[in-house]
């Protein structure tokens, strides 16, 4: 198990891999030193927000991304962080589409009880990444004309699928009629 930094509350790894060494800027009481380039990194590795990393650093976002324009070992450190902060995401997502959040159910203004919320659309962009040629590709790269296509032949499918269920209800529940009105005709001594 990877040892946690007391003082932000990431892995020794993750404050390893995003640690920058090397980038050369000019020294200045307001500007990037390694202390706020290091606290935004771990907070960016933690969150995946820029505008909080640069918050927690006590820089603007403008500043940020000039440093990162200017630097490119600040620039692969900043994409390390990133990673760190998607696989978190994707675990916090994959917690509440399948394990769900409990929610305070609330009457009178007093918490009566509470019912655990799952998170379909959450399950759904997951199956997507994890799986687009069986999921189907719904992510940012898809235009607005290919999602309208992907989502017209996903209808007509299910459609197409429904009304195929229709008729084998209706030919079954005409078969099993014919049957009993057979029996029946059987049991009045009819000849069926």
């Amino acid at each position: 198990m990877a040892r946690k930094d007391r003082s932000s509350g990431i892995s020794a790894e993750v404050a390893r891999d995003v640690a920058v060494s090397g980038v050369s800027l000019r020294r200045r009481h307001d500007g990037w030193t390694e202390e706020r380039q290091r606290r935004f990194l771990q907070a960016l590795a933690m969150s995946g927000c820029v505008r909080d990393a640069c918050r927690v650093s006590g820089m603007s976002n403008q500043a940020g991304y000039r440093l990162r324009r200017k630097s490119p070992e600040f620039a692969a450190a900043w994409d390390r962080a990133l990673g760190h902060a998607a696989v978190s995401l994707e675990a916090v997502a994959y917690a509440r589409a399948v394990e769900g959040v409990e929610e305070p159910i609330l009457h009178g203004g007093k918490v009566v009880a509470t019912r655990r919320k799952y998170s379909d659309s959450l399950l759904r962009t997951l199956m997507q990444a994890a799986d687009p040629e069986k999921f189907g590709r719904m992510g940012p790269g898809v235009s607005v004309a290919e999602r309208e296509k992907i989502e017209q032949e996903a209808y007509a499918r299910g459609r197409a699928d429904l009304q195929a269920e229709l008729e084998v209800g209706q030919a079954e529940r005409r078969r099993l009629l014919e049957e009993r009105l057979s029996e029946m005709n059987r049991r009045m001594g009819g000849d069926g």
